[in-house]
């Protein structure tokens, strides 16, 4: 969401009335730059109500680029960056405009070793561990992708044999479709007696497909619209009594 400098005659012609060229530049920025600010507190109160339990890393996803005077913009939208894992932008756009959801790093890895089938993504299944956000820990599938040596970090991919007590402590991880019960990532526990098998995460037949639920333009034009001139003139009062004589 970009919002930029566009007054009507009489609010400008008031203006430059008490400003300098200058002053109302930096006036205009300083609206800009707190619109932006409202904006995105906005967007996160949404967020929290038209996603599923967002994670505080989700909730923290937006940046605001302020306005300067030389700059008349501001910017309120998603990182496209993220140390570990995948950005939010990435799969929050199919929240904001519908469509298909992106594979996610720990999918295209498996696509890449060849487990996961063209065209499939996974679910979570009833082996896996499920946190407070209805999600699996980013721990546990680095785990899966070790023990399958399938990790694009080549140093995380597991080399040494588990032992008897890790395997029965811990299961082991496999890609296939044990009696027929469904292609994904098993877990296969070992006991002394004999042994058994849980899913973990399973194909779906076809993409997954969003609907538009994050209204992320509607919320900007919202507020902007209703504060825009409370602050520009706030931010012209400011201007005008902290200007240098």
């Amino acid at each position: 969401m970009n919002v930029s400098a566009q007054w009507n005659s009489r609010d400008v012609h008031v203006l430059l009335s008490a400003l300098a060229p200058r002053q109302f530049a930096f006036a205009t920025a300083l609206t800009l730059t707190r619109l932006g600010q409202r904006v995105k507190s906005a967007e996160q109160a949404e967020m929290q109500t038209a996603l599923d339990r967002p994670t505080p890393f989700t909730k923290n996803s937006l940046y605001l680029q302020r306005a300067t005077p030389t700059h008349q913009e501001a910017r309120v939208w998603f990182k496209d960056f993220a140390p570990k894992g995948t950005p939010a932008g990435s799969y929050l756009m199919p929240q904001v405009h519908g469509g298909e959801r992106k594979d996610k790093r720990f999918e295209r890895a498996l696509q890449h070793k060849g487990f996961l089938h063209k065209g499939k993504q996974l679910v979570p299944a009833s082996g896996a561990p499920i946190d407070a956000y209805g999600n699996v820990s980013r721990g546990f599938a680095t785990r899966i992708l070790s023990r399958l040596q399938a990790s694009p970090d080549s140093t995380q991919n597991r080399t040494r044999r588990l032992s008897r007590r890790q395997r029965a402590r811990g299961g082991t991880f496999f890609y296939g479709n044990p009696g027929g019960r469904g292609y994904g990532i098993w877990q296969r526990f070992n006991f002394a007696f004999g042994n058994t098998v849980r899913p973990v995460f399973l194909e779906t037949r076809r993409k997954q497909r969003y609907r538009p639920r994050f209204r992320f333009f509607a919320v900007a034009e919202r507020v902007t619209g209703a504060t825009i001139q409370a602050e520009f003139n706030r931010a012209a009062e400011q201007t005008i009594r902290t200007a240098r004589r």
